[in-house]
């Protein structure tokens, strides 16, 4: 089935920093910005920095589980996953938050986000001269395939499967240049003995 993003999930813009972010360790709550989000469509939660705010944030900007933050400025428009539960977390506005209906599971949606054709039409609907920017009314128009939660869940499966085997194969190429070293110096000093 195909349908509108705004239809299976609501959509909202990150939580606006009129006057810059002002680090505060003891702060009530944690900040996702741009920089947090991997080249790998990651989250990396484990230095977010802490924020004290005037007054409490809307509702909709604190991120929860199964949320999904896209970035909106920038020449890729890529998608990730909040898949920690973690108490008063914002995202900033250069991202959109979206957050599935049931139809829809969140891993499915940003591995859907995070392909050629969704890309595609962020480019091409992206604003601005300069540094281009996704609005709120552009992603709520992208339409998004929406197969049978099994299906769903096989594809989750396999990219999942898929990033294993590209850590497996990371940690291999990384042991075999490992083994290759220490042969050769090895070797070097064998024959540096004999000379």
């Amino acid at each position: 089935m195909i349908n509108k993003l705004e239809n299976i999930s609501t959509i909202e813009i990150g939580h606006l920093f009129r006057k810059g972010i002002e680090p505060n360790a003891s702060g009530e709550y944690s900040v996702v910005q741009m920089k947090d989000v991997d080249s790998n469509c990651r989250l990396l939660t484990s230095n977010l920095i802490r924020v004290s705010l005037d007054a409490p944030p809307r509702t909709e900007v604190i991120v929860n589980k199964g949320d999904i933050l896209i970035k909106s400025r920038g020449q890729k428009n890529t998608a990730a996953l909040v898949d920690i539960s973690s108490k008063n977390t914002i995202a900033v506005s250069q991202f959109l938050i979206v957050r599935p209906e049931p139809c829809v599971l969140s891993e499915y949606l940003v591995w859907y986000l995070n392909q050629a054709p969704a890309q595609q039409y962020f480019s091409q609907n992206a604003a601005g001269t300069g540094t281009p920017h996704l609005n709120k009314e552009s992603l709520a128009e992208l339409t998004v395939v929406v197969p049978e939660i099994i299906v769903q869940k096989n594809i989750i499966r396999l990219v999942e499967l898929g990033y294993q085997e590209a850590k497996l194969v990371g940690a291999l190429h990384q042991k075999r240049q490992l083994l290759l070293q220490t042969m050769l110096l090895c070797y070097l000093n064998q024959n540096t003995r004999k000379e």
